[in-house]
């Protein structure tokens, strides 16, 4: 199984035989979404293969200031390959038999640092 899952890694990592559609249903085109984006292909494709548990992340979500400017660029960046994801994952009849769970920033209170961040409390 480990020496499969090396020797078809460059194969699934290789994203250029994905139809233009589908590289715009999960955001390639755009340079906001592009890099999540494509984790969430690469998340398709693995599963495609076999692969049990693949986690995708998004990291730098921590607004403790610029949280008006940030989030909209956050999520623009997260939506479209979110949504491309599971759009993906049904067409291709791949989401009745697929676990997907989402999870944000759970646990934060809605109370403001400053005028414009969120703090841990």
């Amino acid at each position: 199984l480990a020496f499969r899952m090396q020797k078809d890694l460059p194969k699934i990592m290789d994203v250029s035989s994905e139809s233009k559609e589908t590289q715009k249903l999960y955001g390639l085109e755009d340079r906001e979404s592009a890099s999540f984006g494509r984790q969430c292909l690469l998340a398709r494709r693995m599963v495609e293969a076999g692969v049990r548990f693949v986690e995708v992340t998004y990291g730098n979500w921590d607004q403790h200031r610029n949280l008006k400017a940030d989030i909209d660029r956050h999520a623009f960046a997260i939506d479209k390959p979110i949504a491309g994801l599971l759009a993906d994952l049904k067409r291709k009849g791949m989401l009745k038999d697929t676990l997907v769970v989402w999870c944000s920033e759970f646990g934060r209170t809605p109370y403001a640092q400053g005028d414009d961040g969120r703090d841990h409390n």
